[in-house]
């Protein structure tokens, strides 16, 4: 009995820290990613600029040298978003490697093989997410 108690409490274990990467990652990346806390959701959208730019010239009745200075800091703007996020990614790609690679090596063989598998199903999930975004 004692050993059934302790593979449950060590499966239990696995599955907790797994949970734990799976949420940290996804609030750093959504950290990361570009709509800000400060953006109303109305200008949120995929980069959808145009649209942005529209709203705001609608309400705002914005000239058309308004509408094109907004149209360029926006540009500017998505291209700061993207090298933050291109500079951010190696970094946070260690740190999720470097715990994988912690939980991995205190688990027995079975336990790696089942960890592996659920790293990979992650992954796989979280890319076809990101597939999707793009």
């Amino acid at each position: 009995m004692a050993i059934g108690n302790k593979r449950w409490k060590a499966s239990l274990m696995v599955v907790a820290i797994f949970v734990i990467g799976f949420f940290t990652g996804a609030l750093t990346m959504n950290l990361v990613s570009t709509a800000s806390e400060e953006t109303p959701s109305s200008w949120r959208g995929h980069g959808d600029s145009g649209r942005l730019v529209e709203q705001l010239a609608e309400q705002l009745h914005l000239t058309p040298e308004q509408r094109q200075a907004v149209s360029q800091i926006l540009a500017e703007t998505r291209e700061e978003y993207a090298r933050l996020r291109r500079e951010i990614r190696p970094r946070y790609r260690a740190i999720r490697n470097r715990s994988r690679e912690r939980i991995r090596a205190i688990l027995n063989p079975e336990q790696q093989k089942a960890f592996d598998a659920l790293i990979h199903r992650h992954d796989e999930e979280k890319s076809r997410w990101r597939d999707h975004r793009h």
